[in-house]
């Protein structure tokens, strides 16, 4: 059996922000490699601000369905691709295939439920600076109802996203910043 790995996403607001909004988000993915891709096993995501919310899938691919636990209550989705991914786990996914993609990069999803196609267009290259440094980025688009959110993936750390940004339709963007790498020489 392929050993288990793991990848978290921490954040919480910084600045004006805290004055506007409290908690945190956690998002938890725990995967397998099936073949040189990952396949998600669980995966956790906790909202302790004002939008609380607690969700938690198992992927069991035996049975070929996921479990999804909504605020703690449970119920079943068919899991129809093999390549399904969880919302973390997308980022990886992503930046496995950027290097030498140009286009759009698409990839099925368990999302709010249901199975959804995530159609991520590459907009081009994109030097950027955040407090970290500079990088020069592959920007990354996916637009899903009235929600668009931008990646920007930086070569040098093997296009990792280094800047998040996600905007809903009529409100103000809402960001996420790399402030730490470790293991990279950073």
């Amino acid at each position: 059996v392929d050993p288990v790995n793991e990848a978290a996403l921490n954040a919480e607001p910084t600045g004006l922000s805290k004055l506007l909004t409290s908690g945190q988000v956690v998002e938890r993915s725990v995967w397998r490699y099936q073949g040189p891709r990952p396949r998600p096993v669980e995966y956790t995501y906790f909202n302790s601000g004002k939008n609380r919310r607690s969700v938690h899938l198992d992927f069991d691919w035996q049975a070929r369905q996921v479990t999804n636990t909504i605020n703690g209550s449970p119920w079943q989705m068919p899991l129809l691709d093999d390549t399904t991914q969880d919302k973390l786990l997308l980022q990886l996914r992503m930046m496995q295939d950027l290097p030498g993609s140009t286009g759009e990069l698409r990839y099925p999803v368990a999302d709010g439920g249901r199975l959804k196609t995530y159609k991520l267009e590459i907009l081009g290259k994109v030097s950027i600076r955040i407090p970290l440094g500079s990088f020069d980025t592959l920007m990354v688009r996916h637009k899903l109802g009235n929600l668009t959110t931008t990646y920007w993936c930086a070569e040098s750390l093997g296009y990792f996203p280094v800047r998040i940004e996600k905007r809903m339709a009529g409100e103000g963007p809402v960001s996420a910043v790399l402030t730490k790498v470790h293991g990279l020489g950073q």
